[in-house]
């Protein structure tokens, strides 16, 4: 009832449904949906004799105008900001925002210590909104999205084997520490299933980076994160996912922290698979390189810790590497004592 001509209405998928709303400004739909949530929550279910229950429903909005964003397209952030509205707590609506720059806004001169304490405060507030999103991720078991210490080192220590500016480095390290946020919106038990995933079950983890690219667009001052949330389960030879990205196409970034969080996987034990050893994890990176990984980012990863674990933290990383600008090589540094694991790679 109420729904327009114009107007198209339907099952998207098993327990979802979709509602196109032409010729609708983002915050009619806001409304719409809040209606609906409401009138949703306020009718009873009667099931036999049994006690009433009480449904609810999660919303997720997205907008566009004529050529500027296509059907396929709306409707993924719809889904995504749908998938955000569950991971918030369900029983809400979510509106996709894109923050655009204002071109209307334009930059007032400014001093160099100024431009410093502004550069330092914001750096700040980057720190704290990793720190935040970390915390709410940090209750969960690795194989659910926890901020490893070991993927951040890992990749920094790529990083700078690679040569790559210092900024890029930072960026690259705290969208590692955030790469599986979107593993909060996905149910445990499709998570911590031990048996083969059902076709239904892979698609609802092949959500999880545009989920958590929706997360962070919401913040915006962690949106240079998003290319490598967004694309670190693309292969190298294009059969990843979401986009199906090959090569170069691949942001460096994303193909930097696909390496480190495969070998992390594999040297930790997950529900599904049992251990395997450093070595074993390597041999399995090299012979994945070309396919799952970019080659040369795993000849740089082989080349770090060949003979020896990567470290745990920032320090050991940073440590290695002025060893290695002095003239020391990696594989002179004693390895650190680590549990062997493996695990498939979601």
């Amino acid at each position: 009832d109420g729904v327009r001509i114009s107007d198209t209405f339907g099952r998207y998928g098993g327990e979802e449904f979709m509602l196109i709303l032409p010729e609708t400004m983002p915050e009619d739909a806001i409304r719409l949906a809040e209606e609906l949530r409401i009138l949703v929550q306020q009718e009873p279910l009667l099931i036999g004799g049994a006690r009433p229950a009480t449904i609810t429903i999660s919303l997720g909005i997205a907008g566009g105008r004529g050529s500027e964003l296509q059907l396929d397209a709306l409707i993924d952030r719809a889904d995504a900001a749908m998938y955000a509205a569950k991971s918030l707590g369900r029983n809400r609506t979510y509106l996709f925002r894109e923050l655009d720059e204002d071109a209307t806004v334009s930059r007032a001169p400014i001093s160099a210590e100024r431009r410093a304490q502004a550069t330092a405060i914001g750096q700040w507030a980057s720190d704290a909104a990793t720190r935040a999103l970390a915390s709410v991720l940090a209750p969960q078991p690795q194989h659910r999205g926890r901020p490893s210490d070991m993927i951040a080192a890992i990749a920094t220590g790529i990083g700078l084997e690679m040569g790559l500016p210092t900024e890029e480095i930072e960026q690259i390290r705290i969208a590692s520490l955030l790469h599986d946020l979107g593993k909060i919106a996905i149910p445990e038990e499709i998570l911590d299933k031990p048996q083969a995933l059902s076709e239904a079950e892979w698609q609802a983890i092949g959500e999880h980076p545009r989920i958590g690219q929706v997360i962070l667009e919401q913040a915006s001052n962690l949106r240079e994160a998003i290319p490598v949330v967004l694309h670190h389960h693309e292969r190298f030879n294009g059969g990843g996912y979401p986009h199906g990205l090959k090569g170069n196409e691949i942001p460096l970034g994303a193909r930097i922290v696909s390496v480190a969080d495969a070998y992390h996987a594999m040297v930790h034990d997950r529900p599904y698979s049992a251990a395997k050893s450093h070595e074993e994890a390597l041999a399995e990176l090299q012979r994945n390189a070309g396919t799952q990984f970019d080659p040369d980012v795993v000849n740089v990863f082989c080349d770090i810790y060949a003979a020896s674990v990567p470290p745990d933290g920032l320090e050991e990383v940073y440590r290695l590497h002025q060893r290695a600008r002095d003239g020391v090589s990696y594989l002179n540094v004693t390895p650190h004592a680590h549990p062997h694991a493996a695990a498939r790679a979601i």
